[in-house]
């Protein structure tokens, strides 16, 4: 049994089924849906009872059987089937159902026009709300009253903008006042589903769209006033052609133009965080955020553990993007010496994170081509000649070469030494050799030398 046959399945037993919400929404935009719902007049027994008579596997918790839904598992997936059901309580986060017995009452309890569609066994589209032509017109409107839509579920003005950014959609007059009015209320859903739809935002392909909505609406305001009183925040003209806010989502939209890892999409999003703390005015020179990316960094990895629950590796790679953002572009700067080039590779390659330089590199590419056009060109050049000459002192001097020639265990042997501070003095001394070149990698003989000189000394 495969999931196109589901409905007529359902039908042959003499229930009504229908495919609904946004495989339906996705079938008229002529996309691939990622998944498949079904909504019926059956109820969960007796859809268990079909899927029993058919061999069809299926499964269901406790609270989705209570909801009306039962998973079945066909051939070329999992298909939720839920029986026609109406709200009769909602609190913001959680509903309290009862079963219904049409199909439009199933249909008006959804969130938007475009997801309050369904289609039958024929191809034939129910649209009783306008679905079809809120997608032609590319706008997000809710069904029926706005303020009621949200304040069932709070969680509906976070999946209108990331709907609006994943499809490049308008969100209606009537819709976007209701989120505006109703911001507030967005804290009463937990941090694990605000990251999620957040996430899903800076997955679309210009999450920008979806980024400056939830500044206009207010909601930034209340998950992320971090990054909402960047808004407005002036910068020196001579680097930055936007203001703090601007410029992030720019550099957001770049990073996105080259990769789709959603972590480094974060990263871009909350490297200039530490600008509003570490603000100050020069007079003759203007606006200076000296040490913004250590700063940045601490608040990012606050951001993502408290803000957002994410986990301690994903938490800890942004914090450590955001803190090395510059390193790159300074170098480039710098006119880096290998000594310095060595540092920096010995640094990254200690980090854990894997492929952390080219990570930098595609940061600070997008927040160089994010700046002052006028100074992008020569920037972009700097920045490709660096890494040109890391990658020549990477082949000669690998990342994980950069290291003591000696291990702790041959230092205490040769002078004697029990384990304590002095050896790691030691072992860091030598690593200090290495990465100023005066030694060379693996020299074991030398690293004896240099020890032996140090102790008399």
């Amino acid at each position: 049994m495969k999931i196109r046959d589901i409905l007529n399945l359902i039908n042959s037993e003499g229930f009504e089924a229908y495919f609904v919400g946004g495989c339906v929404r996705d079938h008229i935009m002529g996309l691939t849906p990622n998944d498949y719902d079904v909504t019926t007049n059956a109820t969960p027994t007796q859809v268990i009872k079909i899927s029993d008579n058919n061999n069809i596997p299926c499964y269901h918790s406790e609270n989705g059987f209570n909801h009306g839904t039962i998973v079945l598992r066909l051939e070329d997936g999992e298909v939720e089937v839920t029986t026609f059901r109406f709200d009769v309580s909602c609190d913001g986060r959680n509903a309290t159902i009862s079963f219904a017995t049409k199909l439009e009452d199933d249909l008006a309890r959804r969130d938007f026009t475009m997801n309050a569609m369904a289609m039958d066994s024929n191809n034939n589209i129910i649209d009783p709300f306008g679905g079809r032509k809120d997608i032609e017109n590319k706008t997000i409107r809710f069904v029926g009253d706005a303020d009621k839509r949200i304040r069932e579920d709070n969680l509906r003005m976070l999946r209108a903008i990331r709907f609006a950014s994943r499809f490049g959609f308008c969100i209606s007059p009537n819709g976007f006042s209701a989120i505006k009015r109703n911001a507030k209320f967005i804290k009463k859903i937990s941090a694990e589903r605000i990251c999620t739809e957040l996430m899903k935002t800076l997955q679309s392909e210009t999450p920008s769209v979806g980024l400056q909505l939830l500044d206009d609406t207010e909601l930034m305001h209340e998950i992320l006033p971090e990054i909402s009183v960047m808004n407005g925040m002036s910068q020196r003209e001579d680097y930055h052609h936007k203001d703090v806010f601007g410029h992030t989502l720019m550099v957001v939209d770049k990073i996105s133009s080259l990769t789709t890892n959603v972590t480094l999409r974060l990263a871009a999003f909350l490297h200039d965080v530490g600008k509003p703390a570490t603000r100050t005015l020069k007079e003759g020179v203007g606006y200076q955020f000296i040490g913004h990316e250590v700063v940045g960094a601490k608040m990012a990895y606050k951001i993502c553990k408290n803000t957002l629950k994410l986990d301690d590796a994903t938490s800890n790679e942004v914090k450590n993007l955001v803190r090395n953002h510059l390193r790159l572009p300074q170098l480039a700067n710098e006119d880096a010496s290998d000594r310095a080039i060595r540092r920096l590779l010995k640094d990254l390659h200690d980090s854990n994170i894997d492929d952390l330089l080219n990570k930098l590199y595609m940061l600070a590419k997008s927040d160089i081509t994010s700046s002052n056009p006028v100074r992008v060109e020569n920037n972009l050049k700097t920045l490709e000649a660096l890494m040109t000459r890391v990658s020549e002192v990477a082949n000669y001097t690998p990342p994980e070469k950069i290291d003591s020639p000696l291990d702790g265990n041959e230092i205490m042997v040769a002078f004697g030494l029990a384990p304590s501070r002095k050896v790691g003095e030691l072992k860091n001394f030598l690593v200090e050799q290495v990465i100023e070149g005066t030694l060379m990698p693996g020299d074991k003989d030398n690293a004896f030398r240099m020890l032996k000189e140090l102790m008399v000394a």
